[in-house]
Parts: C-alpha cells; sequence; structure tokens
C-alpha cells in the first residue's frame, strides 16, 4: 500500500482548516501556506488540552471530536461550553501571554492543529502578510466574542431590572417588611 503524499495530506489539513469558521475568509493558498505552521495531534476521550491557568503558548484548531470547555478547578468544573470542529481556541493568548482563561477537555477522540507561539512568531518572520491576516482574523474573532457578552451582560441586566422592580411592588404591597 502507498503512502499518502504530501500535497494529499497538505489537501486534507487545508481542509480541516476551511471546515473552521475562524479561517472562512481565507483561500486555499492562504490556508496551505498556514498548514506547515501547525503541528496535527490526535486526541483521546478524556485528554485535558488545555489547563487553566497554564501559559498560554499555543492555539488550538479543533479539527474532530468535540472538546468541553470548563471553568474552576478541579473539584468544581463548570461546563461553560463545547468545541467542536472548526472550533479554534486560545488563540487570543499568542498576542497577549495571558494565562489561559479555560481549561479544555475532549468529550471524545479527534484531532486538532497546534499553532505554538514559536511557529507564529516564525511566521511573522517568514510571511508578514500570512501573519497579518492571522492577527486580523484574531481581532475579528475577538471583536464578535466581545459582542456576544456584551449581548449576554445587557439580556442579563434586563432580567436583573426585571427582578428588581418585582421585588419592590412586592414589598410596597406588603407594607414594606
Amino acid at each position: 500500500m502507498n503512502a499518502p503524499s504530501v500535497a494529499s495530506l497538505a489537501e486534507t489539513k487545508v481542509q480541516s482548516l476551511r471546515a473552521c469558521n475562524f479561517f472562512s475568509s481565507c483561500d486555499d493558498e492562504d490556508l496551505l501556506r498556514l498548514v506547515p505552521y501547525f503541528e496535527w495531534l490526535p486526541f483521546n476521550a478524556g485528554q485535558l488540552l488545555i489547563k487553566e491557568g497554564e501559559e498560554s503558548d499555543f492555539a488550538l484548531v479543533v479539527c474532530s471530536g468535540v472538546l468541553e470547555i470548563l471553568k474552576g478547578d478541579n473539584s468544581n468544573h463548570r461546563l461553560m461550553s463545547n468545541a467542536s470542529a472548526g472550533s479554534i481556541l486560545g488563540e487570543i493568548g499568542l498576542v497577549t501571554g495571558e494565562k489561559r482563561y479555560a481549561t479544555c477537555k475532549a468529550v471524545d477522540a479527534g484531532e486538532a492543529g497546534l499553532l505554538s507561539r514559536e511557529q507564529f512568531l516564525l511566521m511573522q518572520l517568514r510571511d508578514r502578510d500570512l501573519h497579518w491576516m492571522l492577527l486580523a482574523l484574531m481581532t475579528k474573532q475577538l471583536a464578535k466574542r466581545l459582542t456576544q457578552v456584551t449581548d449576554i451582560i445587557g439580556a442579563l441586566k434586563h432580567k436583573n431590572d426585571i427582578a428588581l422592580d418585582a421585588a419592590r411592588r412586592i414589598l410596597d404591597a406588603s407594607g414594606g417588611l
């Protein structure tokens, strides 16, 4: 049996990146230029891929499988969300150097593309246009997340205002206890 060619392996990885919403505005040429900067890692169910509080020295593109995003210490993890194929995690840490915000644990087996800080910086030296494109995508992602958080805060504030108004009405009707 013949081993797959380098070209077919690169094309497979381009398709993995293409499936990621984060890279939706990239053409195949840009994705092909990105492929060598990634390390392609299989993972198993239950495996920790990112641990809250650790150094942010890589980003992950989920190619297959599902990851749980957990917040809190080992005895008190809260499920925040899931990341499935096409998600990117930890990309902002490559720029900011902030500690990991959450833990990512595999729900099932899969594969991820890992972009290390070293490769990210190498990209800056070797292919500035590609690096700037990646930074622009990160900025867009961050802006999208900020909008989502702002919407959630607004909705929570509205619900809180309704609850406070109801509590005041109850207190007023009961004579102010």
